[in-house]
């Protein structure tokens, strides 16, 4: 069944942290295109890559996780993924 899914699980949690972080940080950048694409690839590449790492511990982990640990564990790895790309980004951008 996919609801049981552990990557589908992730991905669930993943999609709702891009929605919700992209709808609050719309309005800001709303007229410059290259701030919205940076905005979409940062939160991208952190829903892409806590969807893979949380499904995989998942799945590899002995029981399965209930739906709350994975979704806290995605926060927690969402939050960190985007976090390190934002300082990356501010940290080439200043040179």
């Amino acid at each position: 069944m996919v609801l049981s899914n552990p990557y589908f699980r992730a991905l669930v949690f993943s999609i709702g942290m891009s929605v919700a972080v992209f709808w609050r940080l719309f309005p800001e950048n709303a007229g410059d295109s290259r701030r919205i694409v940076l905005l979409l690839s940062i939160l991208g590449v952190a829903g892409i890559v806590s969807t893979l790492l949380v499904g995989t511990f998942s799945r590899r982990s002995e029981k399965a996780w209930p739906w709350l640990t994975t979704g806290l564990a995605s926060l927690g790895c969402w939050v960190a993924v985007a976090y390190a790309m934002l300082l990356l980004q501010k940290t080439l951008a200043a040179r």
